[in-house]
């Protein structure tokens, strides 16, 4: 039997996801033939690696399993990356999957399709309804320079532009250096690099990556942001230090919308929540001050109106807790 050309590789970071993992992969079973499926199993200490094995049996020729020592999310970005055989690659987390409906047509559009970057549509399931996260900013299936961007607000261009709507070319991503290891986050130093790696783009009218949000221990719920406040600090750092190297003006304007609203996250998290300290609100004032010094465009990027609102949420905060 010839071996079908891999049009896409698709890597599963994988820690502990027993519980979701085979709906992941059921959902690339349709197109199986055109994916180069990556699954690496990142330390589990459940049954994740035992599914992942199963299926590999299953599809030899389109799913293989990586098992490694934890390294966290970026790692496991990273294998992927080293062995991946598609034209394009996209990241897809095991909790998550991707739309069966579309992805064969997807994949068709892909063999032919010539940009850089693919944009498609995803959806946000939180239990209690399903969001799709419409991106049709620009005309489908036109390809458009990277500057076309930065038409978009800052905020447009982080919906635009996520782990859940791109689709970049093996070869050129691959240039970049590697993700961060053992830190949270990353995805966004994931989409900057996708962005240093293209210098042109698509949409397709496709709905394809399905975001389930329903676990409470998610890195994107206010507690875990808060404990995992420092991964994030990092990532700002990484994204600075990639805007300073870079030598493409319009890379380093969609660069520097970008790090502007994840700073102003960053802010968010410490300000905002009722349960962070003086000193620790003090932390956040000094990595601040520190990345101004790298980054000088951050000066207004939070404005008096934005922290008198995160002062009063606080507040709110803090008097709904003592009820």
């Amino acid at each position: 039997m010839t071996k079908t050309t891999k049009e896409l590789s698709v890597i599963i970071p994988a820690y502990n996801m027993q519980d979701y993992l085979e709906r992941c992969l059921k959902s690339l079973i349709p197109a199986i033939d055109l994916l180069d499926v990556i699954v690496v199993n990142d330390g589990s200490t459940d049954d994740t690696i035992k599914i992942a094995k199963q299926y590999f049996k299953k599809y030899p020729d389109s799913i293989t399993v990586i098992d490694k020592e934890n390294g966290g999310h970026g790692s496991a970005v990273n294998a992927g990356v080293k062995i991946a055989k598609g034209k394009y690659l996209r990241v897809l987390d095991a909790d998550d999957w991707l739309s069966s409906a579309d992805l064969e047509q997807y994949l068709k559009v892909l063999h032919t399709e010539p940009a850089d970057l693919i944009v498609t549509e995803y959806s946000r399931d939180d239990l209690k309804k399903i969001e799709n996260i419409k991106l049709n900013y620009f005309e489908y299936e036109k390809p458009f320079k990277l500057n076309k961007i930065q038409e978009l607000s800052p905020k447009l261009q982080i919906e635009f532009l996520a782990i859940h709507s791109i689709t970049v070319k093996t070869e050129n991503y691959r240039r970049e250096a590697e993700l961060l290891e053992k830190t949270f986050y990353e995805d966004q130093e994931f989409v900057a690099k996708a962005i240093l790696a293209a210098d042109n783009f698509v949409v397709l009218p496709f709905n394809i990556y399905q975001y389930y949000i329903g676990r409470a221990d998610q890195s994107v719920s206010p507690k875990k942001q808060f404990k995992h406040r420092e991964d994030h600090a990092r990532v700002i750092t990484r994204l600075v230090e990639l805007y300073v190297s870079c030598k493409n003006a319009v890379k380093k304007e969609i660069l520097a919308a970008r790090i502007k609203e994840i700073y102003k996250t960053h802010y968010w998290i410490y300000n905002y929540n009722s349960e962070s300290t003086f000193k620790e609100r003090r932390e956040c004032k000094r990595f601040c001050r520190t990345t101004k010094k790298q980054f000088s465009e951050l000066d207004g990027a939070v404005s008096a109106g934005f922290k008198m609102r995160l002062f009063i949420g606080r507040i709110k905060n803090k008097l709904k807790g003592k009820k």
